[in-house]
């Protein structure tokens, strides 16, 4: 008697949980909000020198660094479906630095490089579908204009022990995650999106500088895990 107890309540927050029939988008998430965002990001990618007289030399690049972001969008539901659509604008800052030693593949050192992610700015479409009346599940796709600054110091190549260089990136990033409403305004939830910034050449002698015309390739992979505090600016209807 008491397990079928105990299996009539789970089955029915279960049905709880899952039943959309009687969700109104327009309770909690339809209309203007601004977020913000904070958490870590793992990024992964490979810097390699290129050079002719002695070959390529790969390094591996791995750290784990944060971001902070800040949202501001709309969402409405669509008729009574509980499929939610929008877009929105944001800006994130990183915060992941990769320092890293260059040299050949003999052994012989080359010099060091920072890799230093800055600004990005970018807008993206959402597609959201709401569980019950305080809970969404969305996915996202952005495009995204940023730049990675590359600073070398203690070269043994070139004209100069330092060099510095920015490299911009305009990428489509596909991100998903949830929201959950505390209350009428304010909402916590979670993101998570992937930004392949791709092989970009970083640098390419035209000419040989000190016995060969060296190329520098880096590519790079942003794994990006956010927590999002939402305020909801319309307030909502019909409660």
């Amino acid at each position: 008697m008491l397990k079928f107890k105990y299996r009539s309540l789970a089955t029915s927050f279960l049905m709880t949980l899952l039943t959309t029939s009687q969700v109104k988008g327009s309770l909690y998430f339809s209309g203007l909000y601004a977020s913000v965002g904070a958490g870590g990001i793992l990024t992964k990618g490979k810097h390699k020198l290129i050079n002719p007289n002695a070959g390529p030399s790969e390094s591996k690049l791995s750290n784990f660094g944060g971001g902070a972001s800040f949202h501001i969008g709309y969402v409405t539901e669509k008729g009574a479906s509980t499929v939610m659509l929008g877009g929105e604008i944001y800006a994130m800052k990183f915060f992941n630095n990769i320092r890293k030693s260059i040299a050949l593949p003999s052994g012989d050192f080359q010099g060091n490089v920072r890799i230093q992610h800055n600004l990005g700015y970018g807008a993206a479409l959402i597609l959201g579908k709401l569980i019950n009346p305080k809970i969404m599940v969305y996915g996202k796709l952005a495009f995204e204009m940023s730049s990675i600054m590359y600073k070398y110091n203690e070269l043994r190549f070139g004209t100069s022990s330092t060099w510095d260089t920015k490299k911009s990136y305009r990428k489509f990033i596909p991100g998903a995650g949830f929201r959950y409403a505390m209350s009428d305004h304010f909402h916590i939830g979670a993101e998570y999106s992937v930004a392949p910034l791709g092989k970009v050449l970083v640098r390419s002698d035209s000419y040989p500088i000190n016995g060969a015309a060296r190329k520098i390739e880096s590519k790079i992979i942003d794994n990006r895990f956010l927590v999002t505090f939402t305020y909801q600016l319309t307030a909502p209807k019909g409660n």
